[in-house]
């Protein structure tokens, strides 16, 4: 085998391009990759770094996902003269990422009726009722009879 055969064979076994589905997140072991290739960029000589879109296609995702990625686990590290330099955490990414999956899902079926949305916090938070029994109570109200909640739709107490 020729010589630069086998170190071709030796840098995709290291860095195998994956094939993945279109419309898929990131996963953390994903992270970790792209934190680990960011940080042996600031091994090597700048000639032979490799950019964005070369991370992109060993990950298997487009170069506009990379750079998302980068701003979302940017921070500054010192290095040992005290110089600023940019990196990637994967963790910081991730934990970001979490939070902002947090804000996903359906909206709460009350909808913009705020008037209820108080008189059932007033109930459950002020006088200590279960959120079934908070919700008999304010039938009643106005407020109740703009949009009506039936029972099955309130969240699991």
């Amino acid at each position: 085998m020729c010589l630069n055969q086998q170190k071709e064979e030796e840098i995709t076994q290291l860095y195998s391009i994956r094939l993945r589905e279109k419309r898929t997140h990131l996963t953390y072991d994903d992270r970790l990759t792209i934190e680990k290739l960011f940080m042996d960029n600031y091994k090597k000589p700048k000639k032979d770094r490799l950019n964005q879109s070369d991370i992109a296609e060993r990950i298997g995702v487009h170069r506009s996902t990379i750079s998302r990625e980068l701003k979302r686990g940017h921070y500054i590290k010192y290095d040992t003269t005290l110089a600023p330099m940019d990196a990637y955490c994967a963790d910081l990414a991730q934990k970001d990422y979490d939070r902002k999956a947090t804000a996903k899902g359906p909206t709460l079926k009350i909808g913009k009726n705020h008037e209820l949305e108080r008189d059932l916090e007033k109930e459950i938070c002020e006088h200590k009722r279960s959120p079934y029994s908070a919700l008999e109570k304010v039938k009643d109200k106005k407020s109740y009879k703009k949009r009506k909640i039936e029972q099955k739709k309130l969240p699991p107490s």
